[in-house]
């Protein structure tokens, strides 16, 4: 990203999208100190992990702060606003973007086509969380969990977007593509074809990293030692748990 950010000149926009504590922004403006090109962070500054800094007026003013320490020219402008279909964006941008970096909720069908005027020939783009994953995340000792597609459903329309050749790819580093769009080519999205893509996410496979289930096992099975500590009738619940899970 930082290198990425360093192709640009003056005259050229960056539009950063999502990245809850402002890392990519950050990145971006110290990769494009030497042109000095203007920055614009758009995110919604409330849900998932921004919820763990506060509420949506405390997360502004803490990316807020992050982003000026790399930005002793205040060319970064960070915009509150929530991401639907066919959203205009007029009033923030004036030019054409030449570095896009996604990094919201997989939907990237959506923000490609609500950026498509926008977007220069000559573009740089950078998406995040591009893995063919399904993420099992637990939510509490109860044992209850989410589904987290995000990471699938970018694989998928990035893969699709290949295949049409609005995307171009020129490498990825873990689970970040780095590439270029061809957005002359945006007139080949099929509704259809996004449909069965989304439609994937009803059957699909997922995974659960070893050292979580592990931790998370860990955890619990200290929660039952507490409560059998203080009451012996609980004893044979404890081993019919321990049974199940070995």
């Amino acid at each position: 990203m930082h290198i990425s950010a360093a192709k640009l000149n003056s005259k050229d926009l960056i539009v950063d999208c999502g990245t809850a504590g402002g890392a990519k922004c950050c990145a971006a403006l110290k990769g494009s100190e030497d042109v000095n090109c203007p920055i614009i962070k758009f995110d919604k500054f409330f849900g998932g992990s921004r919820d763990r800094f506060g509420p949506k007026e405390e997360n502004i003013d803490r990316v807020k702060s992050i982003i000026s320490k790399y930005d002793s020219t205040n060319r970064a402008k960070v915009v509150d606003i929530v991401f639907k279909r066919d959203l205009k964006l007029d009033k923030h941008i004036n030019k054409k973007i030449n570095l896009l970096i996604l990094d919201m909720d997989g939907q990237i069908d959506r923000d490609i086509m609500n950026f498509s005027e926008y977007i220069a020939s000559d573009n740089h783009i950078i998406i995040d969380d591009y893995d063919a994953k399904v993420r099992f995340v637990k939510k509490n000792l109860k044992g209850d969990i989410y589904i987290d597609s995000k990471e699938y459903l970018t694989y998928e329309l990035c893969e699709y977007f290949k295949k049409i050749d609005l995307l171009n790819v020129v490498k990825i580093v873990d689970n970040t593509l780095f590439g270029k769009l061809n957005i002359e080519n945006i007139s080949k999205i099929e509704n259809t074809k996004l449909l069965d893509i989304y439609s994937k996410l009803i059957f699909q496979n997922g995974h659960i990293k070893e050292t979580n289930l592990f931790n998370f096992f860990k955890i619990l099975i200290k929660r039952f030692k507490n409560k059998i500590r203080y009451n012996p009738n609980k004893i044979s619940s404890y081993l019919r748990f321990l049974k199940i899970i070995s």
